[in-house]
């Protein structure tokens, strides 16, 4: 089922081009000259579904019509053409203290955007404590947000849309103004609202993020939808096209260089001893060899692994970047190896993606797409994916 649904929208806003005029033309402007007139279409035919408890990011340059959208499906503004269907509670982090009143305190904001979103007085009281703590500003909730900086003012706002509980969480480009560690935590909060089943439309020029937390990536283009599709797919296309910005032969040049620097020169499945293996039991250790040529010095490639079941159900994605380790040059032929120690698979068959992308994990080098396969088999009659350590007391 569909938590949101456009289709053929539009959004159009007058631009009034008008020349400055002296004194003494102002009376006879009044009478015989009009300012002249532009219609701006902000969104054209737009339409797209992100399905319940999915992460939709959405990416495009300034002026695209991205934080429009937004608007249109919290509320704030009204589409002028097209259709669109929301299915449950909107919460919304858009703007930079949109919704805060300057004098009023932070508590008091509170309250105040919690009366906005419709949620009763009490259901706001039981909710404050968590509001405050999250993002660690207790000190300042009874002074006026007018002399918050505008870290404070991010966190706040982050606190109040995600614990206000809603069904569907918009955030438009904010968390890039805390510190590391608070965006961590926002990060942490959106991944568990995932698991909740919580819809989120996530808009960012973080490519990175958007490509590591979203299921579906959205670009948006002059207006329109100029693609709709995997992560990956989408952010890749995104970057190549902002390189044709610079002129053709600059991005073909770096499309050529991208995919020259470093490839993936083989994938093995070994077991613990280092013999290659295809069939597995569960429990059991699996390596994963991915040879490399680097062409050039690369500096702290990022290399990623994912595990897909034979049906398509993505398992695991893991990468260096994440986790912190081989932050170093590649020069050269050479490999690197991934570790599952005892893997909890059940009974199925699976197939493994790896690719190699630069540093920030923007840029992709060289990917391949779930072409490695392995077995696992299990004693243990069970159903789902995992086999959990567990014990039965009495």
């Amino acid at each position: 089922m569909n938590a949101v649904e456009l289709s053929g929208v539009g959004k159009k806003y007058i631009i009034r081009h008008e020349r400055p005029v002296f004194v003494k033309d102002l009376f006879l402007k009044a009478f015989f000259r009009r300012a002249k007139k532009e219609e701006f279409w902000a969104l054209k035919d737009f339409g797209f579904e992100a399905a319940k408890g999915e992460i939709v990011g959405i990416i495009g340059e300034n002026g695209a019509g991205k934080s429009t959208l937004l608007k249109i499906l919290t509320g704030v503004t009204r589409a002028d053409e097209g259709s669109v269907k929301i299915e449950g509670r909107v919460g919304a982090l858009l703007e930079l203290g949109a919704g805060f009143h300057p004098e009023l305190t932070g508590r008091e904001n509170i309250y105040l955007n919690g009366s906005i979103l419709g949620l009763r007085r009490k259901e706001i009281e039981r909710k404050l404590d968590h509001i405050v703590e999250f993002p660690g500003i207790r000190d300042f909730i009874d002074t006026p947000v007018r002399t918050y900086s505008s870290g404070m003012f991010v966190r706040l706002g982050f606190s109040i849309a995600v614990h206000m509980d809603p069904d569907i969480l918009l955030i438009d480009e904010v968390l890039a103004v805390g510190d590391i560690l608070f965006q961590q935590k926002c990060l942490d909060r959106i991944k568990a609202y995932h698991q909740e089943g919580k819809t989120i439309l996530f808009v960012s020029h973080d490519l990175g993020t958007v490509r590591t937390i979203c299921e579906k990536v959205l670009w948006v283009a002059g207006g329109r939808l100029r693609r709709l599709g995997k992560p990956a797919d989408v952010v890749d296309e995104y970057i190549v096209s902002q390189m044709e910005q610079k002129g053709p032969a600059a991005a073909a040049e770096a499309v050529s260089r991208k995919r020259s620097v470093m490839t993936i020169a083989g994938v093995r499945i070994l077991d613990s001893g280092g013999n290659p293996k295809n069939a597995f039991s569960t429990g059991e250790d699996m390596i994963v060899e991915v040879s490399y040529e680097a062409g050039e010095s690369v500096s702290s490639p990022t290399f990623g692994i994912a595990v897909h079941r034979g049906d398509g159900l993505y398992i695991c994605g893991l990468n260096t970047k994440l986790d912190h380790v081989l932050r170093e040059t590649f020069l050269g032929k050479g490999a690197v190896r991934l570790t599952y120690p005892k893997i909890p698979l059940l009974t199925g068959t699976y197939a493994l993606s790896v690719a190699i992308f630069d540093e920030q994990a923007l840029a992709r080098y060289d990917f391949h797409d779930r072409r490695y396969t392995f077995s696992v088999s299990s004693p243990y009659l069970a159903e789902g994916v995992f086999l959990l350590n567990h014990k039965w007391t009495k």
